[in-house]
């Protein structure tokens, strides 16, 4: 929102290195104005890249919406353009206007498969999850 433009390739860069007790990332906004795309923001240690990832952007993004100058400016709207056309209503015309969350993957409700348990070898575990082959 405050670049007013889709970001570019490369314009968001997350670099990982692993550390005592897991890995710890770094991610750099290059879209964003002024000083604030030479900034570098590091995450907490974390056990999987992915989450060291996740962390460095949460504090980035608690920093940048800390900043009323970038809040104002992501709130300021995109200016003339590419748009919807006074002709039609595009897409969504149908009346849904806004995204309402609903569960998804880990957050819905287990289901149980069978009644009986299943008896196998463990061929991949992922923290929270794994696959058994019977």
């Amino acid at each position: 929102k405050i670049a007013k433009r889709y970001l570019q390739k490369g314009e968001t860069s997350y670099s990982a290195m692993k550390v005592a007790g897991g890995f710890q990332a770094t991610v750099r906004l290059a879209a964003l104005p002024g000083d604030w795309a030479e900034r570098c923001w590091a995450g907490e240690v974390c056990t999987t890249k992915q989450k060291a990832e996740q962390s460095a952007a949460d504090i980035a993004l608690d920093q940048i919406l800390a900043d009323p100058e970038l809040v104002a400016a992501a709130e300021q709207p995109k200016g003339i353009g590419k748009g919807k056309s006074e002709k039609g209503a595009g897409k969504g015309a149908s009346g849904y206007h806004g995204w309402i969350w609903q569960p998804s993957g880990p957050d819905l409700d287990r289901e149980r498969i069978g009644e009986q348990p299943i008896v196998g070898e463990v061929v991949a575990w992922k923290e929270h999850y794994g696959w058994v082959k019977p």
